[in-house]
């Protein structure tokens, strides 16, 4: 009767775990993507890989899917957590698939990717990036045309494979909801998991002594951790699964091992081992649970030869973490902690070490005041949201005392097997590698890195409910509704904060009101807001977004004056708001003068809509003179050479200055069609027709489907009084598919003819040409 009882007990608050559970996260399971998914998920090459992208998730870094460049890293000494992005991939693999599904994929990467750079992203992976990135825009019109340009650049692709792409990628934007609620979902399942797994494991090891059921110590403790709001972004950022898992693996293994010293069955030590794995390759921190294992079977009261039950204990842990380093190492190489010299990925640069050290004991102090009044949340604790702090300040002395102080008291503790000395060695056990304290890792807190950690503090606050309080009030009744209040409350603050983490333009604008002294903060809120700005539904509210960002973005570099992303960001709002390229080069040149090959600042100017200043005559003299001040810092730039050399044949009308850029652009990439067909008509134009015909011939080379190209060189043949050259390519064009729109080269082509005594070709040609479009002859 007693055992179907506590059964029944059980049961109860397993549901009430994985209810409230759902009633906090629920509104999670239909958010967008945020903050650290793209490097993780959207904008990762291995993730879009799905299954094929496994193997290189096992074995290269982890922001190594997210940089185009290979052997990159974002922070010092690499990160290694693959098990999280195989889940990503399978996930994309089974519910969004491939933009190549359908089609000869190795027939693709094989004609795409050859002569490929190995040290960058492959042309078919860059394909696949851009293409699947198109799918997040809602935009159906903008998409479309998104997508119809990028493959227009990609002249290997036939016009069925481009027609299938099309097709898939509409498929995969039509399952895109169903993969995000899929990847939310996932994420709360493994915390109920979680939670109940925390719940099994501390009612093992601090049996409850309470006859009611609902106050017992550890189901008081994991509720607090089940509704505490500063997990939300664990549980709201799809990333944050790596958290999740590793601490899922590790508590699992920690179960396993209690179940061992109840059993001996080796089986268990087995499982440890697997759950222990899963922890380690989930995130590296779970390594702290080579200690926190050893202490829980210390504190566990039916080990009864604690020395032996602890040596059995880390053989499965230790063989777990040879393997995962090794493997670390041959996918990373050795750990290396060599500080960055960019602010945003070293939060300690320029700090003496008084200064660090008086900041990290701040940020713990911040810690335990987050843990328990978690208000003001924000994802964003860059510098200088955390000031520099000096030990003129009273709160890293204040730090410092408490910290030694909770250090000392669970050392004391420790020999009685007190509760609060593990829920202290627990926190502070779990918050070594985040902390700081030992070694840098390039930012100065976050609310994730307390993820674990967090179970020591809130364990000692539910033996102080349910075993202290009722000491001072004994009340049991005013206990449970202060401690439903305390629930509740916490329970909103997780909801509204869920809110805030809904997409990156409620995260980014909400959060900067918060961290309004951060760079990054003020960064990606001006970045977002101008993404918002160009969406053609938000016309009305356009220049306001601007003008906020423009704000945002001003202040980010008040705070950080040397920070490229913000002189960038900058740079690109001044362009939305006034389409100058004076006042987008402003900002761009103070990055210049730091950095001359500054790959973002090119690629900005010459690949995206700015280019199309280029285009205006009107303004030739001040682009050139802005491209030869471009020039100064980087004479070798393929498209700078291009556009000088363009700019200055087709509206300076100096072409001999257009022929020394063009040819200089042709060294540097000898495989672009444009420069070499602008070449072939400078040379004409001076008359230079075997220059001209060497040029045209090999822009026919690299594209063979160009008409134009082929007209441009059949003249220039004719001009040698090569016509045989000249009927070659003039037969080759008459011989080609010729679209409507290019029905005024049949007619040039007929007046070829014609000139060199082909009548009938000639005649053949017009006929193509006004049964094509009828409207070129009207005015005849």
């Amino acid at each position: 009767m007693l055992q179907k009882k506590s059964l029944m007990k059980r049961k109860y608050k397993y549901i009430l775990i994985v209810l409230l559970t759902f009633i906090v996260y629920g509104n999670t399971l239909f958010h967008d993507y945020a903050l650290d998914d793209a490097i993780v998920i959207t904008d990762n090459e291995y993730t879009l890989q799905g299954f094929q992208g496994i193997k290189h998730i096992l074995s290269e870094d982890l922001f190594s899917g997210f940089f185009d460049q290979k052997g990159k890293k974002l922070v010092a000494g690499g990160r290694y957590r693959p098990l999280s992005l195989v889940t990503f991939a399978i996930e994309w693999e089974l519910i969004m698939g491939s933009p190549f599904d359908g089609l000869n994929n190795l027939s693709i990467q094989k004609r795409m990717n050859k002569n490929a750079n190995p040290n960058y992203i492959l042309p078919s992976n860059k394909l696949l990036k851009d293409l699947s990135v198109t799918i997040h825009n809602e935009n159906r019109s903008l998409r479309i045309k998104q997508q119809e340009n990028r493959l227009n650049k990609t002249n290997i692709l036939t016009q069925q494979e481009k027609i299938k792409i099309l097709s898939n990628l509409k498929k995969m934007q039509k399952n895109r909801k169903i993969l995000l609620f899929v990847s939310h979902f996932i994420n709360v399942l493994l915390f109920v998991i979680t939670c109940l797994v925390l719940l099994i494991l501390l009612e093992r090891l601090f049996p409850s002594k309470e006859t009611v059921w609902y106050t017992s110590i550890s189901f008081v403790a994991v509720l607090t951790f089940l509704v505490h709001p500063i997990h939300t972004e664990v549980l709201a950022n799809i990333k944050g699964r790596d958290e999740i898992l590793s601490l899922l693996g590790a508590l699992s293994s920690m179960l396993f091992m209690l179940n061992y010293i109840d059993s001996r069955k080796i089986i268990n030590l087995l499982w440890a081992f697997v759950c222990f794995a899963l922890a380690l390759f989930s995130k590296e921190v779970a390594v702290t649970f080579l200690v926190i294992t050893p202490l829980s079977i210390y504190f566990y009261k039916k080990s009864e030869n604690k020395l032996k039950d602890i040596l059995i204990s880390l053989i499965p842990l230790v063989l777990v973490s040879v393997i995962y380093f090794i493997a670390r190492n041959i996918a990373v190489g050795e750990i290396a902690l060599e500080p960055s010299l960019e602010l945003m990925n070293n939060s300690f640069l320029g700090m003496t070490f008084s200064e660090r050290y008086a900041t990290i004991f701040h940020t713990l102090l911040l810690y335990l005041k987050l843990l328990i009044f978690p208000h003001p949340l924000t994802y964003d604790y860059y510098p200088y949201h955390i000031s520099i702090m000096t030990w003129k300040n009273i709160t890293p002395i204040l730090s410092v005392l408490i910290y030694v102080g909770m250090g000392v008291y669970a050392i004391i503790g420790l020999k009685k097997k007190n509760l609060i000395s593990f829920g202290i060695l627990f926190y502070l056990i779990t918050l070594s590698p985040t902390s700081n304290v030992l070694f840098p890792i390039g930012v100065f807190m976050n609310e994730r890195f307390v993820y674990a950690s967090s179970i020591g503090i809130i364990l000692i606050v539910a033996y102080l409910i349910v075993v202290k309080l009722p000491q001072l009030l004994q009340n049991q009744k005013i206990i449970i509704v202060l401690f439903l209040s305390f629930l509740s409350l916490y329970s909103i603050k997780t909801i509204s904060r869920n809110r805030v983490w809904e997409n990156d333009f409620t995260l980014f604008t909400h959060d900067v009101e918060i961290s309004e002294n951060s760079a990054k903060s003020n960064t990606s809120a001006g970045g977002k807001l101008i993404e918002e700005a160009v969406k053609p539904e938000n016309k009305e509210l356009r220049n306001e977004y601007l003008q906020k960002s423009i704000f945002y973005l001003g202040r980010a570099i008040k705070i950080h004056p040397t920070y490229n992303d913000a002189y960038l960001l900058m740079g690109n709002a001044q362009w939305e708001l006034n389409h100058n390229l004076d006042s987008v080069f402003k900002y761009y040149n103070h990055i210049l003068k730091r950095n001359l090959l500054f790959n973002q600042v090119y690629s900005n100017i010459f690949d995206s809509k700015i280019n199309l200043v280029f285009e205006d005559g009107n303004i030739a003299k001040s682009n050139i003179a802005i491209l030869h001040q471009l020039e100064k810092y980087n004479p070798n730039h393929f498209k700078l050479n291009y556009y000088l050399g363009k700019i200055y044949g087709r509206f300076l009308n100096d072409l001999n200055t257009s022929k020394f850029y063009l040819e200089r652009a042709a060294k540097i990439n000898p495989n672009d069609v444009a420069v070499f067909k602008d070449l072939g008509v400078a040379y004409g134009l001076t008359k230079e027709f075997k220059k001209s015909a060497i040029a045209l011939t090999r822009a026919v080379e690299l594209d063979s489907f160009d008409p134009v190209l082929k007209l441009n060189l059949a003249m220039t043949y004719a001009n040698l009084k090569d016509f045989n050259n000249a009927l070659k390519w003039m037969n080759e064009i008459k011989s080609m598919d010729i679209e409507k729109a290019d029905a005024k080269i049949l007619i040039n082509l007929a007046y070829l003819y014609r000139n060199m005594g082909k009548n009938e070709k000639s005649q053949e040609c017009f006929a193509q040409a006004q049964s094509l479009n009828p409207d070129l002859f009207k005015n005849d």
